[in-house]
């Protein structure tokens, strides 16, 4: 009898310790695949938004800008076309289709093509409404964050403004260096994944290095992909 209950005491041992080590077992599997779903979720969105940008090619694709400088306002619709840009660009209630190709610009209306002579197709600061600077300027994100706004997610980037400088002299080969820690901010909306639009308020860089005291200035940009094409034709035309 004595046996027999030492040996059911040591059964009873064995079982308890069996089922604190299944328990300690789940325990440890749940909390690593809490973590991995965590994880998952947790995954920025920012990423597959980002890389939507980062993924354009930068020879073909079209693009809307429309920048505000207080009262003023400007607007350019382009495709670029490997080494062409064909545009319309609006300013003061005047319109004009352009063509730009080899540093010159042209205007067309219908089948007709004439050169223009002192043209700019945008009167404000270039380098960041190119492709590929804006997709330089994206990396440089050192703080963002993600809220939502009616129907549009919004993901705001944040810049420190002595970053921008470094690479806006980097591609303009400029000097210009301020000591202010001062942030230039990014945003954008987009909806079920796909991008609306972006704004890049440029007020404190406008205003530096144009030496302008601008309240307000904010770029307004579209970037889509577009398909290869042959442009030859355009081309023999324009020389």
């Amino acid at each position: 009898m004595e046996d027999n209950r030492k040996n059911l005491i040591k059964l009873g041992l064995y079982f308890g310790a069996l089922v604190v080590l299944i328990i300690v077992l789940k325990l440890s599997g749940g909390s690593v695949n809490t973590n991995v779903n965590n994880s998952d979720m947790n995954t920025p969105k920012e990423e597959t938004i980002l890389s939507t940008i980062e993924k354009i090619n930068s020879k073909y694709y079209k693009s809307k800008v429309y920048i505000t400088l207080d009262d003023d306002a400007q607007t350019i619709e382009y495709e670029k076309k490997d080494n062409i840009l064909v545009g319309n660009k609006k300013y003061h209630q005047e319109s004009i289709n352009f063509i730009e190709y080899n540093d010159n610009y042209y205007t067309y209306n219908e089948d007709r093509i004439s050169r223009l002579y002192d043209f700019s197709y945008f009167d404000y600061d270039k380098t960041f409404i190119d492709l590929n600077n804006f997709k330089s300027l994206i990396k440089l994100d050192s703080v963002n964050k993600e809220y939502s706004l009616n129907d549009n997610k919004v993901l705001e980037l944040t810049f420190d403004i002595r970053d921008v400088l470094k690479l806006y002299n980097n591609i303009n080969n400029t000097n210009y260096i301020t000591l202010d820690k001062q942030e230039i901010n990014l945003k954008i909306y987009s909806k079920n994944n796909k991008i609306e639009y972006m704004l890049l308020e440029l007020t404190e860089l406008y205003n530096f290095i144009n030496n302008s005291k601008f309240e307000e200035v904010n770029y307004k940009l579209t970037f889509e992909e577009t398909k290869k094409e042959d442009t030859s034709w355009l081309i023999e035309r324009l020389n």
